[in-house]
Parts: C-alpha cells; sequence; structure tokens
C-alpha cells in the first residue's frame, strides 16, 4: 500500500464503498470516459474502515465535513465552498487527513518497509 494508493481510494471512497457492501471482487467506474476498475483486497477495505473510523474519532466539525463529501463523491471545489477556509488551507487540511490515513496503514502494518523507503522525501 502506498500513499498514492491511499489518495486513489479517498478519491473514489463512494465506488469502493458501494462495490465492498455489494461484496464485489472489483469497483467499476468511470473517469475521463475511460472505465476503470479498483480490485477490493483486504487493504482496501482496511482503509475504508480507517476512514470510518477517523471520521467518529475526530471531534472537528468540518473534518467530518470534509470526509461525509469524500464519502458522497463531492469534487474538491463544491467542499471548498461550504468550508470556512481558503482554498491552500483546504488542500492542507485534505493532505494531512491522507497522512493521518497512510500513518494508520503503517500502523496496521500494511506498508511494506521498502516502500516507505522508496517514498519521495521533497
Amino acid at each position: 500500500m502506498t500513499k498514492k494508493q491511499v489518495e486513489e481510494i479517498v478519491k473514489r471512497y463512494p465506488y469502493i464503498a458501494c462495490a465492498v457492501k455489494k461484496n464485489q471482487g472489483v469497483a467499476e467506474f468511470v473517469s475521463g470516459g475511460r472505465k476503470r476498475k479498483i480490485p477490493i483486497t483486504e487493504e482496501v477495505k482496511a482503509v475504508c474502515d480507517i476512514i470510518g473510523d477517523i471520521y467518529l474519532n475526530t471531534e472537528n466539525i468540518w473534518i467530518r465535513k470534509m470526509i461525509e463529501g469524500f464519502k458522497a463523491g463531492r469534487s474538491d471545489i463544491s467542499l471548498i465552498h461550504d468550508m470556512p477556509w481558503e482554498r491552500n488551507a483546504f488542500y492542507e487540511r485534505k493532505r494531512k487527513l491522507i497522512d493521518k490515513i497512510y500513518n494508520c496503514c503503517v500502523s496496521l502494518q500494511l506498508v511494506d518497509y521498502y516502500e516507505i523507503l522508496n517514498e519521495e522525501i521533497a
């Protein structure tokens, strides 16, 4: 599991969550006019669970609204309009949320040691 994969799961969360509920092996959706597929693995299910846990454990109402927006499949632009933050602040918080999800993946040993070593520093 890489950070890019975590970002993709957050971005495509509604499709993945629907496939998990239906007990399907693949989440299928159209993006940019092309049919795409994301295999539903145990790691993907764990990331979905982590997102739910973060939602339940955060007290910040705006972070909860951000997560609700991701779950509903809303775009970043539509979420920014509902938030009391400027664009840069929204993307900074989104990055911190993805970092937190990734750190939880590391804690659950979903990330390989060599994947962490191969991550870009800058």
